[in-house]
């Protein structure tokens, strides 16, 4: 694995990019290209003319606002930002990006933790991977109306077909405008304000590490027209408690929920066949989730495992089970990765707490978790838990099953 670097430090994304590969620095300059610098506002550029054209290849300063140069030295156009150019440039508030641009390459301005508002030029035709990531203070994108290939959308900045959000910026609540059919790569990396996010019906796709680092992000819902997920798509949203799966996924792919670690609901479509390796790495919530027999293959580490400081190793996680179908494809995968296993056929009703017996410990279990979820928290019992606690079968938790679990415990204490 390859660790995202910072040139300074950005304490998060250094935790969590351990599996994001690292962007080549861009080798696009001629060996006889020339470097110069360009001060204003308390910055200084360094840029490299090569071929009648001029690159910002660096950044260093402590200024708020810059507008980037259209000429350097009265003569080079300026056409490209570099990758990696402003990284870090944690003052930065304001950036206008000029017409003469017409790329902005692969963690351009990543890191940039101040970045409030970026103006990009009519010539702006390319943007690289990550090019906007962990900026969290992100607000408004605008973009030139002569612009062909990007257009800003309710502060976000989209393909100018309005079919591909780029990047988001503005509001806690992301409202997707409708007609979106991608979410790009690294679209809402490492935002840390947002905290809910509305898919709009129609969405097809969700790229890599989308959502990867939105640590305040609480649930997701996915339509039923999401039909491909990128790998690490939520990765270390450590807030997301419940992911709910559209009927067009078949495939969670490698990492896709990896870390999240107050995940403790996620339903599994009947299209669902396969979880790729790590989909739920180190995510201890999830104890008791049902997987079933439809998952027919199971990638490595993929549920009820983490990495083990003692060991060194990932092991399994202490008191996880998976519920399964005997014969299925999870239950071969947890005897081979030592996580317990219960075949879902045979759970005993009554027994919440899963000891072996039914007994009044059994019913105030069932008594609070009905208080708890009335009281408007979410549900907190396993798929397990809601399995035996739902003794009259209506799909709810409530004091009726409570008093029937007390009758099963009378039953058995007196025969």
């Amino acid at each position: 694995m390859v660790i995202f670097m910072f040139k300074k430090s950005v304490s998060f994304a250094l935790s969590l990019l351990t599996a994001v590969a690292v962007a080549p620095m861009s080798s696009a300059f001629a060996e006889d290209a020339v470097q110069g610098e360009y001060s204003q506002n308390g910055f200084t550029l360094t840029y490299t003319v090569s071929g009648g054209n001029a690159v910002i290849t660096d950044c260093s300063g402590e200024g708020t606002s810059l507008v980037i140069p259209a000429l350097v030295e009265s003569t080079y156009p300026v056409s490209a930002v570099a990758d990696r150019a402003f990284e870090d440039c944690t003052t930065l508030v304001n950036i206008t990006v000029p017409d003469s641009v017409a790329q902005i390459s692969s963690y351009a301005f990543s890191g940039c933790s101040s970045l409030q508002t970026v103006y990009l030029g009519s010539g702006v035709a390319d943007i690289g991977d990550y090019a906007f990531a962990s900026c969290p203070s992100l607000k408004t994108f605008d973009v030139d109306t002569e612009n062909s290939f990007f257009s800003a959308e309710q502060n976000m900045l989209m393909t100018s077909d309005k079919a591909s959000l780029v990047c988001y910026a503005g509001n806690p609540s992301a409202i997707i405008p409708d007609g979106t059919l991608c979410i790009e790569k690294g679209a809402f990396f490492c935002n840390t304000s947002v905290t809910d996010v509305s898919l709009p019906a129609g969405l097809d796709s969700v790229g890599d590490y989308a959502f990867a680092g939105c640590l305040s992000l609480e649930s997701i819902t996915l339509p039923a027209s999401v039909t491909s997920l990128g790998k690490g798509a939520f990765m270390s949203c450590v807030s997301l408690s419940q992911a709910v799966l559209g009927a067009g996924m078949s495939f969670i792919p490698e990492e896709c929920f990896s870390m999240c670690s107050s995940l403790y609901s996620v339903n599994f479509p009947t299209a669902v066949t396969e979880l790729g390796s790590k989909a739920f790495y180190s995510c201890p919530q999830l104890t008791g989730i049902y997987i079933p027999a439809t998952v027919t293959v199971v990638g490595a580490d993929a549920i009820g495992t983490h990495y083990d400081i003692r060991t060194g190793t990932n092991a399994p996680i202490e008191g996880f089970y998976i519920n399964g179908d005997k014969g299925s494809a999870i239950e071969q995968y947890a005897i081979a990765s030592g996580v317990d296993f219960i075949d879902y056929s045979n759970i005993p009703l009554g027994d919440v707490d899963g000891n072996g017996q039914v007994t009044p410990s059994d019913a105030a279990i069932t008594l609070s978790e009905y208080a708890s979820v009335n009281t408007g928290n979410p549900p907190a019992f396993s798929e397990y838990q809601t399995s035996s606690a739902d003794l009259n079968g209506d799909g709810n938790i409530s004091p009726v099953d409570a008093a029937l679990i007390l009758e099963i415990y009378s039953v058995n204490a007196t025969t």
